[in-house]
């Protein structure tokens, strides 16, 4: 990572799209976690790198390397 990764990104009308696709699709896969696992730290550790993966992905959608 370089420090030009942290400068804030304004999001164009497809990349918005794109966000908002694997937004939901992280989602979905939430819910089915919590419907089917019992709560236990290995359903939160699940749910915590589940939301780790969302945000290093959004990441990479806003901040593409050229």
């Amino acid at each position: 990572m370089r420090i030009e990764d942290f400068a804030p990104a304004i999001p164009n009308g497809k990349t918005l799209e794109l966000m908002q696709r694997f937004n939901d699709a992280f989602g979905e896969l939430a819910e089915d976690i919590i419907g089917a696992v019992e709560p236990s730290a290995h359903r939160t550790d699940a749910l915590r790198k589940l939301l780790e993966s969302k945000m290093t992905l959004i990441h990479g959608i806003t901040h593409p390397r050229e």
